[in-house]
């Protein structure tokens, strides 16, 4: 795109060969050469690099009192981070809300995740700035509630998405979990327990457990893998709650577990021996 410099720069060289004497040019150039010179001025004039405005901390306050949330929430990167003192806090602040308050007035609960995702993904230096991200999930979180109520499971999954992508707290994540396991199934509270694991004494919670080792007799389901890694390595060394029970009566759960299980010396006795005829078959 030709911004405004640029295109005035071409308006006037345009100008110029229309109004200054040629004969000199002529005498000894073909019309046909004159105008190839005048598109390579042109093009060389169009080539230019356009530099990026970049907002100052007066001029981003100025957006905040205007309420202009996307524009700001872009252009808080324009302020080094060994100038981000307390206004510069605020700002962002107020534009993680209002970001949030734009999106959520704007579209619905499928297109918000992608919304989001996309802001995160062009703008990576969001996801560690606690007063936005902070600010902006206390308004998106209350917004997917309904879907576990609902039990739109479309809408939980792309509510799970966004949350991993945000990295939020294991409380959050766990307490997200419950409702999904309440009202759709547990295995749909995989991919919030899978954040909530973070802190292992969440291991030992027998919801998790459960959520963990119906998905794994599911076989390879979708959650299939984010339970093997809660199983297996996020909570190596804890067992699961009832998972000797499970691997009595499950292939897909000996399948997953037995062997680790049995590496790490988490199984004994008559559970030891079932999952060593199932490696063995």
């Amino acid at each position: 795109m030709i911004n405004h410099f640029t295109h005035q720069s071409t308006r006037r060289a345009a100008r110029w060969w229309k109004t200054e004497p040629r004969c000199c040019f002529s005498a000894v150039l073909p019309t046909a050469t004159i105008r190839l010179s005048y598109w390579l001025v042109a093009l060389v004039l169009c080539s230019l690099p356009v530099k990026a405005y970049h907002y100052d901390l007066a001029e981003l306050e100025q957006l905040d009192q205007h309420e202009q949330w996307i524009e700001l929430t872009t252009h808080l990167a324009d302020i080094p981070p060994t100038e981000r003192d307390a206004r510069w806090t605020l700002l962002a602040q107020h534009a993680g809300q209002g970001y949030a308050m734009t999106v959520t007035a704007l579209y619905s609960r499928e297109q918000v995740t992608q919304e989001v995702l996309a802001l995160l993904q062009n703008h990576p230096f969001l996801l560690d700035e606690m007063s936005f991200m902070d600010a902006m999930l206390e308004i998106i979180t209350p917004f997917y509630r309904p879907c576990f109520a609902e039990r739109r499971q479309g809408c939980v999954r792309r509510y799970a998405e966004l949350l991993a992508t945000v990295d939020v707290d294991s409380e959050l994540s766990y307490r997200e979990g419950e409702r999904a396991y309440q009202y759709l199934a547990p295995s749909e509270a995989i991919p919030f327990f899978s954040q909530a694991v973070d802190e292992r004494g969440y291991c030992r919670d027998p919801k998790i457990s459960t959520a963990v080792l119906e998905t794994l007799a599911q076989g390879h389901s979708d959650y299939h893998a984010q339970a093997l890694w809660i199983a297996t390595q996020a909570c190596n060394g804890i067992p699961l709650h009832g998972v000797e029970q499970h691997l009595k009566q499950s292939v897909a759960v000996q399948e997953a577990l037995c062997r680790p299980y049995l590496d790490a010396l988490m199984i004994s006795g008559v559970t030891g021996k079932v999952c060593e005829l199932a490696i063995a078959r």
